[in-house]
C-alpha cells in the first residue's frame, strides 16, 4: 500500500507538471484511523481519539460530527468541532464532547484540506446512562416537571431548546449534587431524590432564568410542578468579516493560516456551532468568515503551513497582542472589513516547556488556553516590547500544552479553561492554581526544552448556589482625556484581570476575566458577604466586597489596580499613551490627538453596547500626531472612541450631534 501511495504521489507530480498554468493538483486526505469513542468524566463526557492517515494528502484539520440516537443516516449529523491538524507524522488527536445528558449518541470524524474532505471514519455509538450525573447514586424517587415559555410580542411561546438544572441544597445552601434535563417542546421532566432544590433554565437565545418562586422541596413518590417564564433574546444574523494575515516585518501575506473566532462571554449558553468558527487564508493571506451578531467573540490567527509554521510565529490575538487574556471583544452588528493580523516572528531560541491543564479535583485534562509571561529576562531586552513577553498556546482536547522558542528567562503561567465550572488560575508547582500572580511558581527557561512537566491544577467554582451577582469594571491609572479644553488623567480599562469570588468559608464561588473594556460579571453569588479578589500580572492585587441581600441581588463594584515594576524593564512610552479629542460634541468630523513614540495606532469607534462601528489604522510619529476622523456615516448619540497601541488602550466618550 505504501508503494502504491508513493507511485500515486509521483503520478500527481507528473500530472501537475503537464497541467495548464495555474492548476495545482493535490490529494484529498485519507480517512482518520484508529478512531475510538468512550464515556469519561463520571459519565458526562465522551472522549474521541483518532490518528492521521499516512495515505493521501496532509490534512489541514479534522471535523467532528455528532448525531443524537443510533443512526447511520449522515443527514442527521451535525459538525460540532474543527480540530487543527499538526504538521508531519502520524499524530494522535483527542477531543472531548462535554455536558452530554443521558442518552445515545453517534460520532464520526473526517479529515479536510484544500482539495476536499476524506470519507468518514466508521460510526461509533456511545450510551450515557442515568445515574452518572455528578456521581449521585441516590434513589430518584420524586419528579420535578413544568413548562418553559418565552415572553415576546405580548404572548407566551414554548421554548424549543434548552436545559433545566436543579441543585440539591444542603442545610447551609451549598450543593453537592446537580441534576439536568433537556427541554422538549416547551416542557421538562426531571427525576430527583427527595430534598430541596434550586432551579434554573438556560438555553440558546433565551435569558438565563432562576425559578422565581421559593426553592422547591420534594418528597418521594410525589410530582412537583415548577413553571418558567423566560425572556427571548434576538436570534443572530450572520455577517461577514474580512481581513488579512501577514508577516509584520515584510508585510507579505501568510497563506493557509487559520483565523479562529471563539465565544468567551456566556459561552455555556451559546449554540455549539457558534462557539468556534474558523477560516483559512488564501495565497495573499486574505480571509473571509461569517459570524453571528449578538455573540461576543475573541479572534486569533495561527500560522501553520510548512513554510510558516506556528513555531516560527507567535499566535496573534486581535487587537495586536500575544496575550490571550487581553484579546479584544468583538460584537458584530454588521459587516467588518480589514480585521487584520500582523504576525510577529519569534526570536530564534530553543528553550521551552510543557505540561497539562487539569482539574485539581478529578485530575482530568481541561482544554483551553495557556499564557506564559516573562517576569525576568536573562539577556538585555530593554528595547523589547512587552508584546513579546507573553506567548499563548491552545491545549489539545486533553489539556496538554507546549511552549517552544522561548527567550531565556523566568516565566509564570496562567491557565484559562474553555468552559466552566473550572476557574482560571496561576500555575503553582504541585498545588492547586493560585488566584494571584504573585503566588505563581517561576519557571526558568534556558536554551533547551524542559522535560519536567508543569501541570496546572485548576480550581473549580463550587459550593454555594445563589441568585446574586456582581457587575463591575477594573481599571489602572494612565492615559488622558480632554476636559474643559485641558488634559486630565484618566483611568484606563484593564483587560485580562482575574476576578475571583470567595464566600465566608473561603470557598471559590465565582470567577471571571475582564474584557478589553475592563468589565466583569459574577453570577450565582450567595446571600451575605463575598470577598472579591482582583489580580492582573504586573499589578498589585485588590480586594472589594459584594453584599448580596434578599432585596438587592445584583450589585456593582469596581477597582483601580496599581502597577508593580518587575525585573523585566518597562517599555518606552508607546503611541496612544496620551489622547485628546475635539470638538466634543461633534457632528461630521472630529480631531484625535495622539502623543507618544513612533508606531502604529488603531482608532476604533464603538457603540455603548460594544459593537464595532468603524476601525482605522494610522501611523503615529514621535511627539504628537493628529488624526481626522469622518463621522458622517455614524449614527447620532453617544459612542466610545478607543485608541489601541500594543497592549495600551485608551477610551473616551464622544457625543455625535446633527
Amino acid at each position: 500500500m505504501k508503494h502504491l501511495s508513493a507511485l500515486w504521489g509521483m503520478l500527481l507530480v507528473i500530472a501537475a507538471l503537464v497541467a495548464p498554468t495555474g492548476v495545482v493538483l493535490a490529494e484529498v486526505p485519507g480517512k482518520p484511523v484508529e478512531f475510538t469513542a468512550k464515556v469519561v468524566e463520571q459519565g458526562t463526557m465522551v472522549q474521541l481519539t483518532w490518528q492521521t492517515n499516512g495515505d493521501g494528502g496532509a490534512p489541514i484539520d479534522f471535523v467532528v460530527h455528532m448525531a443524537e440516537g443510533e443512526t447511520e443516516d449522515t443527514t442527521l449529523f451535525t459538525a460540532i468541532a474543527e480540530v487543527p491538524a499538526q504538521q508531519g507524522g502520524r499524530n494522535t488527536y483527542t477531543y472531548l464532547v462535554r455536558e452530554l445528558e443521558p442518552g445515545t449518541y453517534t460520532f464520526y470524524i473526517t479529515a479536510r484540506n484544500a482539495s476536499g474532505s476524506s470519507i468518514r471514519t466508521p460510526i461509533k455509538v456511545v450510551v450515557i446512562k442515568e445515574g452518572n450525573n455528578n456521581g449521585n447514586d441516590k434513589e430518584r424517587c420524586a419528579v420535578l416537571f413544568g413548562t418553559v415559555k418565552g415572553e415576546g410580542n405580548g404572548a407566551l411561546t414554548p421554548v424549543a431548546k434548552g436545559t433545566v438544572t436543579a441543585w440539591q441544597l444542603n442545610d447551609d445552601s451549598t450543593s453537592t449534587h446537580v441534576f439536568r434535563t433537556e427541554i422538549v417542546r416547551g416542557t421538562y421532566e426531571l427525576r430527583v431524590p427527595a430534598g430541596t432544590y434550586r432551579l434554573k433554565v438556560d438555553g440558546p437565545f433565551i435569558e438565563s432564568t432562576w425559578y422565581t418562586q421559593n426553592d422547591v422541596t420534594v418528597a418521594c413518590q410525589t410530582e412537583n410542578e415548577a413553571n418558567f417564564v423566560v425572556e427571548f433574546l434576538p436570534e443572530p444574523e450572520m455577517v461577514t468579516v474580512t481581513g488579512r494575515v501577514y508577516d509584520a516585518g515584510t508585510l507579505d501575506g501568510i497563506e493557509n493560516a487559520l483565523v479562529v473566532f471563539e465565544t468567551r462571554k456566556n459561552r455555556e449558553n451559546n449554540e455549539r456551532e457558534y462557539k468556534r468558527v474558523v477560516a483559512e487564508t488564501n495565497a495573499s493571506g486574505e480571509y473571509s468568515i461569517k459570524i453571528p451578531t449578538t455573540y461576543t467573540f475573541v479572534a486569533s490567527a495561527v500560522a501553520r503551513t510548512p513554510n510558516a509554521r506556528e513555531d516560527l510565529y507567535y499566535r496573534e490575538w486581535y487587537y495586536n497582542t500575544h496575550d490571550a487574556s487581553q484579546a479584544a471583544s468583538i460584537v458584530a452588528s454588521g459587516p467588518i472589513d480589514s480585521m487584520d493580523f500582523a504576525m510577529d516572528l519569534k526570536p530564534v531560541y530553543t528553550g521551552g516547556f510543557g505540561g497539562t491543564m487539569k482539574s485539581a479535583l478529578t485530575n482530568n485534562g481541561v482544554p483551553g488556553m495557556v499564557v506564559a509571561y516573562m517576569v525576568e529576562a536573562v539577556h538585555d531586552s530593554s528595547n523589547a516590547e512587552k508584546k513579546y513577553r507573553a506567548a499563548s498556546v491552545e491545549t489539545d482536547g486533553e489539556g496538554n500544552y507546549s511552549f517552544s522558542g522561548l527567550e531565556p528567562g523566568s516565566y509564570i503561567v496562567f491557565g484559562m479553561p474553555a468552559d466552566r465550572p473550572y476557574a482560571p488560575g496561576w500555575y503553582v508547582q504541585g498545588e492547586t492554581a493560585a488566584h494571584s500572580w504573585l503566588d505563581a511558581t517561576r519557571i526558568s527557561v534556558d536554551d533547551v526544552m524542559i522535560t519536567l512537566q508543569h501541570d496546572i491544577l485548576l480550581d473549580t467554582v463550587r459550593g454555594t448556589v445563589g441568585r446574586g451577582g456582581m457587575r463591575g469594571w477594573v481599571k489602572h491609572r494612565g492615559g488622558s482625556i480632554t476636559k474643559d479644553q485641558g488634559s486630565v488623567q484618566a483611568d484606563v480599562a484593564l483587560a485580562g484581570a482575574l476576578v475571583s469570588a470567595f464566600d465566608a468559608n473561603n470557598t471559590l464561588v465565582g470567577a471571571d476575566i475582564t474584557l478589553d473594556n475592563g468589565s466583569f460579571e459574577l453570577a450565582n453569588l450567595p446571600l451575605g458577604t463575598s470577598t472579591i479578589v482582583i489580580d492582573r500580572v504586573g499589578f498589585q492585587p485588590a480586594t472589594i466586597t459584594a453584599e448580596i441581600t434578599v432585596d438587592q441581588t445584583m450589585v456593582e463594584g469596581s477597582a483601580t489596580l496599581t502597577p508593580i515594576v518587575t525585573s523585566v524593564d518597562e517599555e518606552a512610552p508607546r503611541a496612544g499613551s496620551s489622547v485628546q479629542i475635539y470638538p466634543n460634541p461633534a457632528s461630521s468630523q472630529v480631531t484625535i490627538s495622539c502623543a507618544g513614540a513612533t508606531g502604529m495606532a488603531t482608532v476604533q469607534v464603538l457603540s455603548v453596547s460594544g459593537s464595532l462601528l468603524s476601525s482605522t489604522v494610522v501611523p503615529v510619529q514621535q511627539g504628537t500626531s493628529t488624526v481626522e476622523l469622518n463621522l458622517e456615516s455614524l449614527p447620532t448619540g453617544l459612542v466610545v472612541i478607543r485608541v489601541v497601541s500594543g497592549t495600551t488602550t485608551v477610551t473616551t466618550p464622544l457625543m455625535i450631534v446633527r
